[in-house]
C-alpha cells in the first residue's frame, strides 16, 4: 500500500488536519520524519495522533516505501483468518470486504452496515468505494449465515461485483461464507474464480 494523503487523512480520520500538517512540513514524507515535539506544536493535534503520526513514520522509510508487516493473503484459508472474528458468534447476516494491494497484503476490512447487501441499489458502488480509497487491487467479500452454502443467487451477484470491479483494474479474488459450523470458498474449486465469474 502506498501510503498517499488520502489513506494518511482516513488512519487520522481528519482531512483538515492532514492538509495543516502537510501545509506545516512540506510533504508527507517530512510529516512522517517529524518529531513529536514538531507535532505537538500543530493547533487541535491530539496525543493519540500524535503516536499514530511516529508509528507510521517508524515502518514506511524516506521513500514512502509500501507498509511493511501487514498479513499477506494468498489462499482463502488466510483470508478466513482474517475475517473470522468479525463472524465468530454474529447472529445477523452481514457482509465484509477485505481489501488487498498489489503485494496481496491485506490494507483493511471493512464491516458494511446491515441493511448494505448484494441486492442493494448502491452495493457495488459501496464495496468498490473502499477498494479504491485503500489502493486495493484484490477484494474478498465475506458473508455469514446459518449455512455457508453458496447459492446460485450468490454467485450470480459476485459475477456481477467481478464484472464491475475488472472495469476498474480492481480484481474479486474470494467470497467466503460463514456458516454455524464451517465455512465455504468461491475460491477453493480448482477452477480460477477469473474463469468461473469472468
Amino acid at each position: 500500500m502506498q501510503l498517499n494523503e488520502v489513506t494518511f487523512a482516513e488512519i487520522l480520520n481528519s482531512k483538515d488536519l492532514t492538509y495543516r500538517l502537510i501545509r506545516r512540513f512540506g510533504g508527507l514524507s517530512e510529516v512522517l520524519s517529524a518529531s513529536s515535539g514538531a507535532l505537538h506544536s500543530i493547533i487541535g493535534i491530539s496525543d493519540r495522533q500524535v503516536h499514530i503520526i511516529r508509528a507510521l513514520g517508524s515502518i514506511c522509510d524516506k521513500n514512502n516505501a509500501p507498509l511493511k508487516g501487514l498479513p499477506v493473503v494468498r489462499t482463502p484459508e488466510r483470508a478466513v483468518t482474517l475475517l473470522a472474528p468479525h463472524y465468530i458468534g454474529r447472529k445477523n447476516s452481514r457482509f465484509s470486504v477485505l481489501l488487498i494491494n498489489v503485494e496481496k497484503q491485506c490494507v483493511g476490512i471493512h464491516l458494511l452496515p446491515e441493511d448494505i447487501h448484494p441486492g442493494h441499489v448502491n452495493w457495488a458502488q459501496i464495496v468498490l468505494r473502499h477498494a479504491v480509497r485503500a489502493n486495493a487491487k484484490h477484494i474478498v467479500i465475506a458473508t455469514n449465515s446459518a449455512e455457508p452454502t453458496i447459492t446460485a443467487q450468490e454467485h450470480q451477484h459476485c459475477r456481477r461485483l467481478y464484472a464491475t470491479s475488472s472495469i476498474l483494474g480492481i480484481e474479486l479474488i474470494d467470497y467466503i461464507k460463514f456458516g454455524r459450523v464451517g465455512w465455504h470458498s468461491l475460491a477453493r474449486a480448482d477452477v480460477p474464480l477469473s474463469q468461473t465469474l469472468g
